[in-house]
């Protein structure tokens, strides 16, 4: 136990002003983060149609492990460049980009464009972490710290429980305004810093600056020498690429270059002379970074920051996996009832869409269209006419489609007959890029496709065949009601598989529905005569302006608006709910004037709901689901709440006794899931309380163990170099966001959503917590200094 520290009211008081406004700006950039990450995966994965990008769940991964590894990382360098130039100047510079790109990441739907400007966020971002951790750290001392610290992570959660908040509640207006708001938050702290914020650090007063040589030198030797570094940074920089599954640097190469770079360098250190990498040594003096050996000056730290990477690989899947996870297996009705009943009695029933706003025209757009393919009848919208491919646009899309037939002759459920004319046509592709005309590279490619989704659909056919979701029961119900809802003449008929995939796209617009239930309501909606009254029409118009206003234009209203509800109640009447895409495509030119272009994607959209809604609304209204930013920030509010209590209790233990406790108790909080059961499209969803329990549990472990190792590092640091510090404690974050976005990613793709085992994933993800937990016990037994209390605060 340390000495006595002041009481809770006294620590309060002593931080100066500088403390506060650092934490008030780490409230604002915590509310742009978060309210982005935090929705980040329903972003990335959602439909393009709902305004998301449409990318798989792997490239979720790779985003999400690429970004915030390369964020984390950067600290290192712009921490050492804080201690030399100042604080408030590196503020200045991150909240000026901030405003930028995060507007910039709204606007890029490509996979290459919008990992660029993500890519620019974080490197905005790491210039800001290193400074208001380093802030913090200097302003507060021995017997402060440990609240100083908590008071700032409850900070850090205040915005983190704030922006998911505002996020979730302006998207379902349209994502563009998830990245206003955040770049919204980035210019009030620009104001906050620049008429508030006096720079404490060193150098904002030293009369003797350092060289940039000697920023270098200093940033380096925290852990060792130049060669040590090259060495590490390689390695990280080889996994990273490996993740973004290259078709020139598969994991398989990764895992030999790996061992060979090592080997490389451990050969060259033998031929260097021994003592050459010590600073110290003779041996060292005159030879350049190149000709001399590796050098670790701090292995004890570094240790303690390869361990801590563990904690932040599970940590993460909090903010990664979790929401996938709540929206696709967690029933979050009880919720949705509470919130219901509250504002209905506070005479606010709208309020309902913020807590849980089911995507609409998405929604009927799924159902129309599995009901005109059981019809046999075409889409209302005429497909875009697709631009003619360049040379090096061909090339893209050959071995794009060559890597996703070999991605797809990997599945276990093939046998080597069915793997043969994929592996074959992917052959054809590869050897066709760069050689072939564009004409010829694109009827090569639609071919490829056709390939890969017959074998897919067979694949998730015998899947599906083996899914314990569904019982035999739900199966001959469907069967019964396939030959009710497919035509004679549909080409392609309604099958099992269909069902349970439009049941599944649900839970991507916030509902719950069975795939028994959705086949009754196809059937019911099918035979059901068109209702069409005034309140109808009303909804119609308003989901046709809604969309309007999203696109920047001129909404209907007046006699503009009389006329579009004419044209509606004329193409029902007409047609039922299947209106031909002729009429829709010459409907939308009727009303589109010089001032207005009417899509036919648009007025379609407004048929959809005059057709459906008086049929299966209630049935979709009774199946939403909260939005899933919602119960993750139940981590975020607990520490609100919490985390001063927590951190002046434990305040009054070792550093290290804090963090082994309360990594202890975050892995009972992540594994809790398992236990939620529930299934993606079965009978019932994942308990809710379960599911709140655990995150919840989390955050008293994460309340403990996180900003516990934050002021265990600010303290071991040399004043004149707390940023450069801090900076490598985010290393380890970088490590967790990388390991946390592949696990993530692969283990969701292949346990949650192939295997239809998340409790599997979760059990993962616990164990992980754990055994980090048991290493650091080990690394505090045998790896410090036996000197008593004081060796806690040795590296």
């Amino acid at each position: 136990m340390s000495e006595a520290k002041p009481g809770f009211f006294q620590q309060v008081q002593s931080f100066p002003s500088t403390f506060w406004v650092a934490n008030t700006m780490e409230i604002f950039e915590r509310m742009a983060w978060y309210g982005f990450f935090a929705v980040s995966s329903l972003y990335i994965t959602g439909p393009a149609e709902t305004g998301g990008l449409g990318f798989t769940s792997e490239q979720r991964g790779q985003l999400q492990a690429i970004v915030p590894f390369i964020l984390y990382l950067l600290p290192v360098i712009t921490g050492a460049l804080a201690d030399r130039y100042g604080y408030k100047k590196m503020f200045l510079i991150a909240y000026t980009g901030m405003v930028v790109f995060y507007y910039a990441m709204g606007q890029f739907k490509t996979f290459p464009t919008f990992l660029a400007a993500f890519l620019a966020v974080a490197l905005v971002a790491a210039i800001f972490k290193p400074v208001v951790v380093g802030t913090v750290a200097r302003v507060t001392n021995e017997k402060n710290s440990a609240m100083g610290f908590g008071i700032f992570y409850m900070m850090v959660n205040v915005g983190g429980f704030v922006g998911p908040l505002v996020a979730g509640a302006v998207r379902g207006v349209s994502w563009k305004y998830v990245f206003i708001a955040c770049s919204c938050w980035a210019a009030v702290n620009l104001v906050i810093v620049s008429v508030f914020y006096r720079d404490p650090s060193t150098e904002a007063t030293s009369t003797q600056k350092r060289t940039l040589g000697k920023v270098a030198r200093d940033m380096v030797e925290v852990l060792g020498n130049v060669r040590f570094g090259i060495c590490a940074f390689t390695a990280l920089i080889a996994l990273m690429l490996a993740n973004q599954e290259f078709e020139w640097f598969s994991w398989t190469r990764c895992l030999i270059f790996i061992p060979a770079w090592l080997l490389l360098n451990f050969v060259w250190d033998a031929l260097m002379p021994a003592g050459s990498g010590n600073p110290a040594h003779p041996a060292s003096h005159g030879r350049s970074f190149l000709a001399k050996r590796m050098h670790c000056s701090n292995w004890r730290f570094a240790l303690f920051l390869l361990i801590m990477s563990g904690f932040w690989t599970s940590f993460n899947q909090i903010f990664l996996t979790m929401p996938e996870y709540i929206r696709d297996y967690t029933d979050t009705k009880p919720m949705v009832d509470a919130g219901r009943k509250v504002f209905d009695w506070l005479g606010k029933p709208g309020w309902l869409d913020g807590l849980a706003a089911i995507e609409e025209t998405e929604m009927l757009a799924e159902f129309d269209k599995l009901a005109r393919q059981g019809a046999g009848i075409p889409s209302m919208v005429p497909p875009e006419p697709e631009k003619e491919w360049t040379a090096d646009q061909a090339k893209v899309k050959l071995l794009e489609a060559a890597s996703s037939l070999r991605q797809l002759s990997r599945d276990k459920l093939l046998s080597d007959n069915d793997r043969k004319p994929l592996l074959t046509m992917a052959d054809e592709l590869t050897k066709g890029a760069g050689s072939l005309a564009p004409a010829q590279a694109k009827t090569l490619t639609d071919a490829a496709t056709d390939l890969h989704d017959g074998v897919d659909r067979n694949v998730r056919t015998r899947k599906l065949d083996a899914d314990p979701s569904l019982t035999d029961e739900d199966r001959s119900t469907i069967a019964a009601l396939l030959p009710k809802l497919n035509a004679p003449e549909a080409k392609k008929s309604l099958q099992l598989l269909d069902i349970v995939d439009g049941a599944k796209a649900a839970l991507q617009y916030k509902v719950r529905i069975q795939p028994e239930e959705l086949a009754e309501l196809l059937e019911k909606a099918r035979n059901a005569k068109a209702q069409i009254d005034d309140d109808g029409l009303s909804v119609a118009v308003a989901t046709i302006n809604k969309r309007l206003d999203s696109k920047g234009k001129l909404a209907f209203a007046g006699e503009e608006e009389t006329r579009l509800r004419a044209a509606l109640k004329a193409a029902l009447e007409a047609h039922g709910p299947f209106v031909p895409r002729d009429a829709v495509v010459a409907t939308a030119k009727e009303l589109s004037t010089p001032q207005r272009e009417l899509e036919p994607a648009v007025f379609a959209m407004g048929v959809r709901d005059l057709a459906y809604r008086p049929t299966i609304w209630a049935r979709l209204d009774a199946g939403r689901q909260v939005n899933p930013e919602h119960i993750v920030n139940f981590d975020a509010l607990a520490i609100v709440l919490l985390q001063v209590i927590v951190s002046f209790i434990m305040g009054k233990f070792h550093q290290f006794t804090t963090m082994i406790v309360g990594m202890v108790i975050a892995a009972v909080g992540i594994g809790l899931s398992c236990v939620a059961g529930g299934t993606m499209v079965g009978p019932v969803g994942g308990l809710f309380s379960i599911v709140v329990a655990g995150i919840v549990i989390f955050a008293i472990g994460e309340m403990m163990a996180s900003p516990t190792s934050q002021e265990y590092v600010g303290r071991i640091a040399p004043k004149d170099r707390v940023a450069v510090y801090m900076g490598y404690y985010f290393v380890a974050v970088a490590l967790g966001n990388l390991f946390g976005g592949i696990l993530s990613g692969q283990l969701y793709g292949k346990l949650a959503r192939d295997m239809q085992r998340p409790d599997l994933m979760w059990w993962s993800f616990g164990a992980l917590m754990l055994g980090t937990a048991v290493i650091f016990l080990l690394y505090n037994r045998f790896a410090l200094p036996k000197s008593g209390g004081a060796s806690m605060r040795t590296a």
